[in-house]
């Protein structure tokens, strides 16, 4: 009688296999109890507290190794056979994800590919390949929350309105996804002239920032990028570029003008989009929409905080778009130590900022003010000190910010002053202090300022107060019980202190509103005065 083994493996073995599997490409995550798809992708959401809604979302990625299948899976129709040729020329296949038939390898399948999530291919096109090799050099070792869910849905084409933390890596959530679909396009012929993605920002440092990152990421990749400025715009030929770095006004200008064709735009993307929104964008925002006329063109929103105003806003240029959100939205970042600082009066910012100073103050520190003559008098104050600071503010040209913000970077500058503008989605690597000189104007200003402190029982501050008190509590920070009773600020109040003569000249640091009262009864005296001069001696 013959004896028949069972050649397929029991279940604890495969059970161990997934285990060995998943904890190799992803050690942090716990392993899903089931090869079911869905609860393999919510294990991942759920321990990197991704929350996703909208229609049939990809699953996230576990590592950068899984991008390689991931694009062939997910890329258009058109391109597959030339990819899927590419793959099997180097010895490796492709499958699909999305549902429960995912197709396995013959011969040693990996048993983590029935998870729905296992994406690694053994082998992929080049440019990718490179693009990993690139990542891996650069430090990016693993992929941060926001870009494991966003880079799978905007390969997959899904417009998308992402809220992650500063620093979550929301920069490259989509630069990625741009330069593998890019490149992908290019080998399949479809390269028409002028820019196939652009990047939109609301401050040209942020866009600099941006074109730092990409810089990094684009050898090998045969891509030409541009950050557009006053002599980019008139100095190159746009029609080479491939992805363009620009701030709306300028490049709404030009397209207008008929100097650029946004025709051929497969990726739109508008980062920290709220402040896009706020300041008056819109028209400009408008106009490069209708640029970007291309029917496959796939636009995505960036940002940190996302009231709710400005995101019905943005729904209105997406289409059925994908809502990720890392975190809780609109909270202050949990991992950064928080506190208020109490100094009484306007005067004692200044000395308690000295004396952090003088105690050891670890550089570099960040220092938050309300306007750029707020920044100038601060800058002033500290330089006589001898301090090493510098300031970036709109009141400086562009090449005088780079260069601030570059020895900044070097270590040359020990404190940097900005407004909340300028200091918008900055990327400082190894920043010890972020302190708020003057009080943010909103909750949503707080959030982007990385660590704490503020002033209260100033006129005009206290009723703003009591948010960001709240804001901190939320982030186990150190905040007075009485800050947290204060009374609630009407919108209608929600105005920024007139500045003083004094302080717009650069003579003190006061941000006091001014007596109207006074100024006033000076005005009816002198006039009092000048009516006597005038009547006739009797």
């Amino acid at each position: 009688m013959e004896l028949f083994h069972d050649t397929e493996p029991s279940q604890k073995q495969q059970a161990d296999q997934l285990e060995e599997s998943w904890t190799a490409v992803d050690p942090g995550c716990p392993v899903p109890s089931t090869r079911d798809l869905l609860e393999a992708a919510n294990v991942v959401r759920k321990h990197y507290r991704i929350k996703v809604s909208g229609p049939e979302p990809p699953p996230p990625l576990r590592s950068w190794s899984e991008l390689t299948a991931v694009a062939i899976s997910t890329q258009p129709l058109a391109m597959a056979d030339a990819a899927s040729a590419a793959v099997d020329a180097a010895g490796g296949s492709r499958h699909r994800h999305g549902n429960s038939k995912t197709a396995q390898r013959s011969g040693g399948a990996d048993s983590s590919e029935s998870t729905g999530l296992a994406y690694a291919s053994p082998a992929g096109p080049k440019p990718v390949q490179v693009l990993l090799s690139r990542l891996q050099q650069e430090g990016y070792a693993h992929p941060t929350p926001i870009q494991r869910q966003a880079v799978p849905a905007l390969l997959a084409s899904r417009e998308l309105l992402a809220v992650a933390p500063t620093g979550s890596g929301k920069t490259l959530a989509f630069l990625v996804p741009i330069l593998v679909r890019l490149r992908q396009l290019k080998s399949a012929g479809d390269w028409p002239a002028w820019p196939k993605a652009v990047v939109l920002s609301p401050t040209h440092e942020l866009s600099a920032q941006q074109a730092r990152t990409l810089n990094l990421l684009l050898p090998g990749s045969g891509l030409k990028a541009c950050l557009l400025n006053k002599a980019t715009a008139t100095g190159n030929d746009l029609s080479k570029v491939d992805i363009l770095l620009a701030n709306p006004l300028r490049l709404a200008t030009m397209v207008a003008n008929g100097q650029l064709d946004l025709s051929g735009v497969r990726f739109l993307v508008l980062d920290e989009a709220d402040k896009l929104f706020e300041l008056g964008f819109v028209t400009q925002i408008d106009g490069v929409l209708a640029g970007c006329s291309h029917r496959d063109v796939v636009r995505a929103l960036f940002s940190a905080t996302l009231p709710d105003k400005v995101e019905n806003l943005a729904r209105t240029v997406l289409k059925q778009p994908l809502r990720v959100i890392v975190g809780a939205k609109n909270t202050a970042v949990h991992a950064v130590s928080q506190r208020l600082l109490y100094v009484g009066q306007e005067a004692g910012k200044l000395l308690a900022l000295r004396q952090l100073l003088a105690e050891g103050l670890k550089p570099p520190v960040l220092v938050f003010v309300a306007s750029k003559e707020r920044a100038a008098a601060l800058h002033r104050e500290l330089l006589y000190d001898g301090v090493h600071v510098d300031s970036i503010s709109a009141a400086l040209s562009p090449t005088a910010c780079a260069a601030a913000v570059d020895n900044f970077r070097s270590g040359k500058t020990w404190v940097l002053i900005a407004t909340d503008l300028l200091g918008r989605g900055m990327d400082f690597v190894g920043i010890n202090t972020v302190v708020n000189y003057d009080f943010p104007n909103s909750p949503m200003d707080y959030i982007h300022r990385v660590g704490r402190t503020g002033r209260a029982n100033k006129t005009g501050d206290a009723p703003l107060l009591r948010p960001i008190a709240n804001l901190i509590k939320e982030a186990d920070g150190e905040v007075p019980d009485w800050m947290l009773r204060l009374k609630k600020l009407r919108t209608k109040d929600r105005k920024r202190p007139a500045l003083s003569p004094e302080v717009v000249s650069g003579a003190n640091t006061n941000t006091k509103p001014v007596n109207k009262g006074r100024k006033k009864l000076k005005r009816t005296l002198a006039t009092v005065k000048a009516n006597k001069r005038r009547q006739p001696d009797t």
